[in-house]
C-alpha cells in the first residue's frame, strides 16, 4: 500500500513539475550518458596588435631647449602618425658639457633599441653621433639636421670643446645606424655646407640640400618642418 502511494504520488508530480524543470533534468541524464557536448563560445580574439612604432629623440643645440624651433611641431606630428617622442632639455645648454648631457640622456637606456630614431639639430647632431659611438646595438635611424660635426671656426667653438675635440669613430658610428641623412642648407651662417658634405662623406651618404633654409632654426622661419618629417617617416 505505501508503494502504491508513493507510485501514484510520483505520478501526480510529473503531472504538476513544470516543463522547464523537467527538461533541465532531463538534460543532465541526457549529460550524465555523454548524450551531448556542454555548449562553448568560441574565444574572443580581440583587437589585432598595434604595430611597434619608435621611439623618436630630438636633441637641442647650445643655448636651446625643447620648446624652440621645430621641435614641437615635430613632435606632434609624428605623435598623430603613432610615434613617442622624447625632446630631452639638458643641462647647462648656453655652456654645454659632453659628459653632463650624456649622464641626463642615461634615464632613456631602456628606452633605446633597435626602433629608435635620433634627430639632432646643431650641436645636437653632434651629441646624437656621441651617443652611437657608445650604443650597445644599433637603431634604426638618425637624421643629422644643421650638424655639429667638428670645429666650426667661430666663436661658438669653445662652448663645443668637449662634444669635438676628439675625432668621431664613423666606423663604430655607421654600424650603430641602420639609415642616416645629412639635412643642411646652402647657406648656413654657423656651418659651412663643405663640412655637411664631409660628415655626410664620413657616413656614407648624400646631403639632402634645403636652399636657403640658414641654420635650419625658428630664426630662420623654420617652425615647421615637413621635410624632415618626410624622411622620418619614409624609413618606418
Amino acid at each position: 500500500l505505501e508503494r502504491l502511494l508513493w507510485e501514484q504520488e510520483a505520478v501526480r508530480s510529473s503531472r504538476t513539475t513544470p516543463t522547464s524543470l523537467r527538461s533541465s533534468a532531463e538534460e543532465l541524464r541526457l549529460a550524465s550518458q555523454g548524450a551531448f557536448e556542454p555548449k562553448t563560445s568560441p574565444a574572443h580574439a580581440g583587437p589585432p596588435p598595434l604595430k611597434n612604432m619608435p621611439t623618436v629623440f630630438v636633441f637641442h643645440g647650445v643655448g636651446g631647449h625643447s620648446k624652440e624651433n621645430w621641435f614641437p611641431w615635430l613632435k606632434d606630428a609624428l605623435g598623430q602618425e603613432g610615434y613617442d617622442v622624447v625632446v630631452p632639455d639638458f643641462p647647462n645648454p648656453n655652456h654645454p658639457v659632453l659628459s653632463e648631457w650624456s649622464d641626463c640622456f642615461r634615464q632613456y637606456d631602456t628606452l633605446i633599441d633597435e626602433h629608435t630614431v635620433f634627430v639632432g639639430h646643431s650641436l645636437g647632431g653632434a651629441f646624437a653621433l656621441r651617443l652611437l659611438e657608445r650604443m650597445p646595438r644599433p637603431i634604426h635611424a638618425c637624421f643629422l639636421v644643421a650638424s655639429v660635426c667638428g670645429v666650426m671656426g667661430n666663436q661658438f667653438d669653445p662652448e663645443m670643446k668637449t662634444f669635438t675635440e676628439h675625432p668621431f669613430d664613423w666606423e663604430t658610428i655607421r654600424k650603430k645606424v641602420k639609415h642616416i641623412s645629412v639635412v643642411h642648407s646652402d647657406n648656413d651662417p654657423y656651418i659651412k655646407l663643405s663640412q655637411a658634405e664631409a660628415l655626410a662623406k664620413n657616413l656614407g651618404t648624400t646631403v639632402t640640400l634645403v636652399r636657403g633654409g640658414g641654420h635650419l632654426s625658428a630664426s630662420a622661419g623654420y617652425t615647421e618642418f615637413p621635410l624632415l618629417l618626410e624622411q622620418i617617416t619614409a624609413t618606418a
